[in-house]
């Protein structure tokens, strides 16, 4: 009888060490979600843009903005400009984040003499303060322009694409 209670608390005592080491690593494993964003440009200068819109992922929907620095806007298509800095964050129902864009590249995919425009849009960003983790973006921004009194004028800009989001707990 003394054996079988040795053996059950053995048993109990090596379940709960267990428990007590995997519970943690379950804690600091990391999760992906991706989201599919679109919006607009609300505000632009030569070297920075400010875009609003609404983002979806499975388990979640929301509303993002980002305010993007980068180079002047390459002209020809295959230029490229690179991303130096800006901001991101997203007010979701499941989870709100927000980090600081610390990098990436814009490149001149199509254009036309005073029409649309095309941009591939890639970057990284770093989340913080109150999420750990980082994200990566890629996006197509649509500029869409017309001639006016003898100068190209840009009228409007969309976006649209993905944001992946590797959250730490």
């Amino acid at each position: 009888m003394v054996a079988i209670l040795r053996l059950r608390i053995l048993f109990l005592a090596m379940i709960t060490a267990v428990g007590v080491t995997t519970v943690p690593a379950v804690a600091l494993a990391a999760s992906t979600v991706t989201y599919g964003v679109s919006g607009f440009e609300y505000a632009a200068t030569q070297t920075v843009g400010s875009f609003a819109g609404a983002a979806v992922a499975t388990d979640d929907l929301g509303t993002w903005q980002a305010t993007v620095v980068h180079g002047p806007l390459p002209v020809i298509p295959g230029g490229t400009t690179p991303v130096t800095g800006g901001a991101f964050s997203l007010n979701g129902r499941t989870r709100d984040l927000a980090g600081a864009i610390d990098g990436g590249t814009i490149s001149l995919v199509t254009t036309t003499s005073c029409g649309k425009q095309t941009y591939s849009v890639a970057g990284h960003l770093t989340l913080a303060p109150s999420s750990t983790g980082d994200a990566t973006f890629g996006m197509l921004l649509t500029h869409y322009r017309l001639s006016l009194l003898g100068r190209c004028i840009t009228y409007g800009a969309t976006v649209r694409g993905i944001v992946t989001f590797r959250l730490s707990a």
